[in-house]
């Protein structure tokens, strides 16, 4: 299993558990201050805890729509969200006459700075999020070398409801090139751009009761897509369970997977660059990410971290304070020029 290290705690994703010369081959992990920044660079598989930092590849899948289910119900605090789906919304704007915070590149921003390729958003451990929409457009097909997974993803924060039962495992649709642990993952790993939905989880102890269900890449169906091709992303939270749909804009085929998380709280909102001898060779951009609270929490939509050169338009925080919207998200790897420029 592959680890990768930016700025903080290293969370538990598996995407990376790319198939390398000896099956799964486990990089090193680095030590990473969440509170300083002080992580490595590069990593390779798994995901991130605490603290900014990238979590592992996974392979994406997930849907494109917005609300999953009913009007789903909030609980408060760490405690599952028990309502039908707990979708952002539908088509109308949830952040329309919200509170317009500080881009990237303000001057105004407190966001804390360190690596490549990756932003994020922390809500507070007595809250959680219950459901991530955005839309992921497919870059331009690399060499055909190493691998690459380029994903949203949620993570638990050491402290929240249910941490210790699940420990640090990541919840992340994941487009992929190359070889992966994803279940079903193409025989040709350089055919094409691949995406599927998975849950990776390299830190539940084997004696855990979950450990045979939770441990590992677990995920659903993937599909192949094309490049320049949007691709629709939901993962939303039903009760006790996370759905992930990924939905193909052009085609409207759609890949997903759905997992119960026995109640552990998600805190930590990533986009993610995750290479492993292979660095994509153009900007990696997000839009219309709608991030959704359990609880009024307006300050969580300020990014907490993003790499150097990564840029996120000026989010806003609904006036109730429980979503956030962020236009535009640019993720760039170190090495690689911006193909794009900055803007929401």
């Amino acid at each position: 299993m592959l680890r990768r290290k930016i700025a903080g705690h290293v969370a538990a994703s598996l995407v990376g558990i790319v198939v390398g010369t000896s099956g799964c081959s486990s990089g090193g992990e680095g030590s990473n201050d969440a509170t300083t920044g002080t992580g490595g660079g590069a990593g390779s598989g798994g995901s991130t805890s605490a603290g900014p930092g990238t979590g592992g590849g996974g392979s994406g899948t997930g849907g494109g729509g917005s609300d999953t289910g009913g009007g789903g119900s909030d609980t408060g605090g760490g405690g599952s969200d028990t309502g039908g789906g707990s979708g952002t919304g539908g088509d109308a704007d949830p952040c329309a006459g919200g509170t317009v915070g500080a881009a990237s590149d303000s001057a105004a921003s407190d966001t804390h700075v360190n690596g490549f390729g990756f932003v994020e958003l922390d809500v507070s451990t007595q809250n959680q999020i219950i459901a991530l929409e955005t839309t992921l457009t497919v870059p331009p097909s690399p060499p055909a070398s190493g691998t690459l997974f380029l994903w949203p993803g949620l993570q638990p924060s050491p402290g929240g409801h249910n941490y210790d039962v699940l420990d640090n495992g990541v919840l992340q649709p994941v487009l992929t090139w190359g070889p992966t642990c994803a279940p079903t993952s193409p025989v040709d790993p350089y055919a094409s751009w691949w995406v599927s939905a998975q849950y990776v989880n390299t830190f539940i102890i084997p004696a855990s009761p979950f450990y045979d269900t939770y441990s590992g890449c677990r995920g659903g169906q993937g599909m192949d897509v094309a490049v320049a091709t949007q691709l629709k992303i939901s993962m939303s939270l039903s009760g006790t369970t996370w759905n992930q749909i990924v939905t193909d804009a052009q085609t409207g085929a759609s890949v997903s997977f759905s997992l119960d998380m026995l109640e552990q709280a998600q805190h930590r909102a990533l986009f993610v660059i995750e290479d492993y001898a292979r660095p994509p060779v153009s900007d990696v951009v997000f839009t219309s990410t709608i991030l959704k609270f359990a609880s009024p929490e307006a300050d969580a939509c300020q990014a907490q971290w993003r790499g150097e050169s990564d840029y996120f338009a000026a989010p806003v925080a609904s006036r109730d304070g429980l979503h956030c919207c962020i236009s535009r998200i640019i993720l760039r790897a170190e090495g690689v020029s911006p193909t794009s420029p900055n803007g929401p």
